[in-house]
């Protein structure tokens, strides 16, 4: 990712809609795989640590592993005491193993993403959980996935073929979300892509204030409807799975 993006997302992430309302989403999945705090929690692409509090509220200890020092700076800077790791994924070497790990919208940042699924499997305590989220649809790619060094976006089936190939972890959820924003998304990347006007940084802008509140709360809404139901379309995919119990 350029360094310049991680200012700007350290910036907006705590009011911007499509970051608040990502977070709602992920707090009430949790909630449903996640019955009482557990003790430890790995976030793998911790960036510059917006979803630190999220984690904190569902484990006693997290741990934040980037391998930019950029990055790492803005965590610490906002969060002293935090336990932050500087080392790329999946060649860190951690030596615990974890109750929760989550990697939202960061396996499309790496090359490898099998062994990165190995991996995870090989850092999760028996019957431990990971969250994935990762891009949708390979016909959104737009500069900005340029910009920000995305591998590739997924559909449901090549994660689900991901998880299958690489690994025993069984799937207790994998569902498209982003999903009521879609066709408004979809048709500003079309523009975009046809009329070649590439935006980068300027996607992270926030939005008038009035216009930000309405896109928070459309988008939060699928927080109501992801614990017990899967979308059939949308700009982004969120996996749950479980390491089986040896």
């Amino acid at each position: 990712m350029e360094q310049s993006v991680y200012k700007r997302v350290s910036e907006v992430e705590q009011t911007h809609w499509w970051f608040v309302a990502r977070r709602r989403i992920i707090d009430r999945v949790l909630t449903k795989y996640i019955e009482k705090k557990i003790g430890s929690a790995l976030d793998i692409g911790c960036g510059t640590g917006g979803n630190i509090p999220l984690l904190f509220s569902h484990a006693a200890s997290v741990t934040g592993l980037d391998m930019s020092e950029t990055a790492l700076g803005f965590v610490r800077s906002k969060y002293p005491a935090f336990r932050a790791v500087s080392g790329s994924f999946p060649e860190a070497t951690l030596h615990e193993t974890f109750e929760l790990i989550t990697l939202l919208d960061v396996l499309e940042h790496i090359e490898d993403d099998a062994r990165s699924i190995k991996r995870i499997e090989d850092m999760l305590a028996p019957e431990g959980i990971v969250v994935i989220t990762v891009p949708a649809f390979n016909f959104l790619w737009t500069g900005y996935d340029v910009s920000l060094r995305h591998h590739r976006r997924y559909t449901k089936k090549q994660l689900q073929s991901l998880l299958h190939a690489n690994s025993e972890l069984e799937i207790l959820k994998l569902s498209y979300y982003n999903f009521f924003l879609f066709p408004l998304i979809w048709g500003v990347r079309f523009f975009r892509n046809v009329f070649g006007v590439h935006q980068h940084e300027e996607d992270l802008s926030i939005p008038a204030r009035g216009i930000n509140r309405v896109l928070t709360w459309f988008f939060s809404l699928e927080s109501l409807l992801l614990p017990s139901w899967n979308l059939p379309f949308g700009v982004s995919l969120i996996c749950v799975a479980r390491k089986r119990e040896v």
